[in-house]
């Protein structure tokens, strides 16, 4: 860990933290030849990726990396989170996810990925949030730079006019990769691109934050709903193989959720347990 007492970078209306050098060079060249040796790379070759990715669960320095950098969250402004009930903050985080949340952790699978010269990109996005359940949800995202050695390969934050919120949004921004050096932003709120690097490869490494509900608990009317809507999503998602009865079933037992709570259908998601990634041998 570098000795670096350089105060941490923010902009963007609370929603980006740059941290310097998170990571020692000799950390991130670990992750980077970790990258260069797996036979478990995963390529992702379509028109908004080109990247190369090894997944790790539980790696032995996730507890190390946790330890660091919760108290810099917590000296920040991801200190808490607030989620208001509001229809725009329903949409994009789930129906239950109104209160304050505090950071408890980082997700425990982590991801290395490099950009190829020239080519490597990822087009603009945001990220959406990992739910461990109804308590405990991803609200940060997390990607620190593991080299330098090219030219461009920035990551680019956009935003939309608020004249024109449907339009293309434009570039504001862009973060130049520094070998160790961390971004923290809040999922769902920042669009980013990756832009291709010249002259060299880029490596980095990405996981999320994990922050816990400290406002009061969901009632149990709402986990109730919260709990059965995800079984009936669970059936939805086995539709191609159920008999016509049970589509019939499972699309009253939908209707009938959302005459119980409206909020539900114009959510458009709602916070129920992700499915963990597959560990990559290294």
């Amino acid at each position: 860990m570098s000795d670096n007492k350089e105060a941490d970078c923010l902009w963007g209306s609370d929603a980006v933290v740059i941290l310097d050098r998170l990571l020692s060079p000799e950390e991130c060249q670990s992750h980077v030849m970790a990258l260069l040796h797996s036979e478990d790379k995963h390529k992702s070759s379509t028109p908004h990726r080109e990247t190369e990715s090894i997944n790790l669960v539980r790696p032995a320095f996730s507890d190390e990396y946790e330890a660091r950098l919760l108290p810099r969250l917590f000296s920040g402004p991801f200190k808490e989170i607030t989620i208001t009930d509001s229809p725009e903050d329903i949409k994009s985080f789930g129906f239950g996810s109104a209160g304050r949340w505090r950071p408890c952790g980082v997700r425990p699978e982590w991801t290395i990925q490099s950009y190829q010269a020239s080519t490597g990109h990822l087009n603009v996005h945001d990220d959406s949030t990992y739910i461990q359940d109804i308590n405990k949800v991803t609200l940060v995202s997390l990607l620190i730079y593991l080299n330098e050695e090219f030219q461009e390969g920035e990551t680019a934050f956009f935003e939309r006019a608020d004249e024109d919120p449907e339009g293309a949004p434009v570039c504001v921004r862009k973060e130049k990769p520094q070998t160790g050096k961390a971004v923290l932003l809040r999922a769902q709120d920042v669009l980013r691109a990756g832009l291709p690097p010249i002259g060299g490869v880029k490596v980095i490494l990405k996981t999320d934050v994990l922050f816990q509900r400290v406002s009061e608990p969901l009632d149990a009317e709402t986990t109730e709903l919260i709990e059965e809507h995800a079984r009936v999503e669970q059936q939805l998602d086995c539709m191609e193989v159920c008999s016509a009865e049970t589509v019939q079933e499972v699309t009253r037992k939908l209707k009938s959720l959302y005459r119980r709570c409206p909020a539900l259908e114009s959510a458009g998601s709602l916070l129920t347990v992700s499915k963990p990634l597959t560990s990559a041998a290294v």
